[in-house]
């Protein structure tokens, strides 16, 4: 009997301790998701926060649709790369549409795909941000649109591997790389210019990525042919200044990436060019991408912020001057 009252006495206090840290449990948590509640609302207030949700309104949209476009046009290349009819295979030939035979397929598209958006991107962030405004908000929309333009190179390559057969994962580290910076490079191309000369800086943007898409790079090429001709080219005799016309434009760097990186990218052109001809050692895409990202992704977005920033100080300050009271007019008599 004794020994049972005992053992009823120790659940008893085993139940009641229990009951005690159930409840304290149960006051932490409230506690503790309070917390978070004020937190994360405090978070919520901060104007960078705001700032990050405003820009994501227009971001996020342009980051599916860049990526959707793009990869929609690797898919394409892909199967169009093996449905080339001829007189011995009258529809296409046998094999799969693998993602190599798509980017060389279609790599003017994709160049256009990639380029264009984020040009045009870089080109309305301005309109976006009010001049007023502290300057670490603009560097936070753009860290957004940059965001914004390397989730969609991620989604293009993931609806890529989707479309097209099955390839090493080599090709899909490289497709993401090269268009990812392609696009951040004239997503500068166009902001720099908007933010340095406000009243005609989205014409000079403009001209400015047409003219690397359309005349710099053949007009390389044409200098490069006439002065080494084929059997030049085929020796890999190109000169110093080939090389440093390469670095000047963001467009010839991302072919060095995807052509260094992985030849299977290459077109006919630089497959008849290239394949046999030993490169130099350092003309690799270790090279090309660490030459694309410092010149024409981090100097002109440097640059921008630089001028964003001598920008909104003048603004500031002529706004000061109007609201001093007693300022004397500029249109007032000596």
């Amino acid at each position: 009997m004794f020994a049972r009252e005992r053992a009823a006495a120790v659940a008893r206090r085993v139940a009641a301790a229990l009951h005690v840290v159930f409840h304290r449990a149960s006051d932490l948590g409230r506690r503790g998701r309070a917390v978070t509640i004020a937190a994360a609302r405090r978070v919520a207030s901060w104007p960078a926060t705001q700032a990050v949700g405003r820009e994501s309104r227009f971001a996020a949209p342009f980051a599916i649709l860049y990526g959707l476009a793009l990869g929609g046009i690797l898919v394409l290349g892909a199967h169009l790369s093996n449905a080339s009819p001829s007189r011995s295979h009258p529809f296409g030939w046998p094999g799969p549409s693998t993602f190599d035979n798509g980017v060389a397929m279609v790599r003017d598209d994709l160049e256009l795909g990639a380029a264009l958006p984020a040009l045009l991107l870089g080109l309305t962030l301005v309109r976006r941000v009010r001049p007023t405004r502290p300057s670490g908000l603009f560097v936070t929309a753009v860290l957004t649109d940059v965001a914004a333009v390397v989730v969609g190179a991620l989604l293009a390559t993931q609806v890529g591997s989707w479309g097209a057969a099955a390839t090493a994962n080599e090709a899909y580290w490289a497709f993401f790389t090269a268009h990812a910076l392609l696009g951040l490079s004239f997503f500068a191309v166009g902001l720099l210019p908007t933010v340095v000369a406000p009243s005609f800086g989205v014409l000079m943007g403009g001209f400015v990525g047409l003219g690397f898409l359309s005349a710099y790079d053949k007009w390389v090429k044409w200098r490069i042919f006439r002065q080494l001709g084929y059997e030049g080219i085929m020796a890999g005799a190109f000169p110093l200044w080939f090389y440093v016309a390469q670095v000047l434009s963001p467009l010839s760097t991302y072919r060095g990436i995807l052509i260094t990186w992985r030849p299977q990218f290459r077109d006919w052109e630089e497959k008849a060019a290239l394949d046999g001809v030993v490169l130099p050692p350092w003309v690799n895409p270790a090279m090309f991408s660490a030459l694309h990202f410092f010149v024409w992704v981090i100097v002109p977005l440097e640059a921008a912020i630089i001028a964003w920033v001598v920008r909104t100080g003048r603004t500031r300050a002529e706004l000061g001057q109007r609201a001093e009271p007693g300022a004397a007019s500029p249109d007032a008599g000596g």
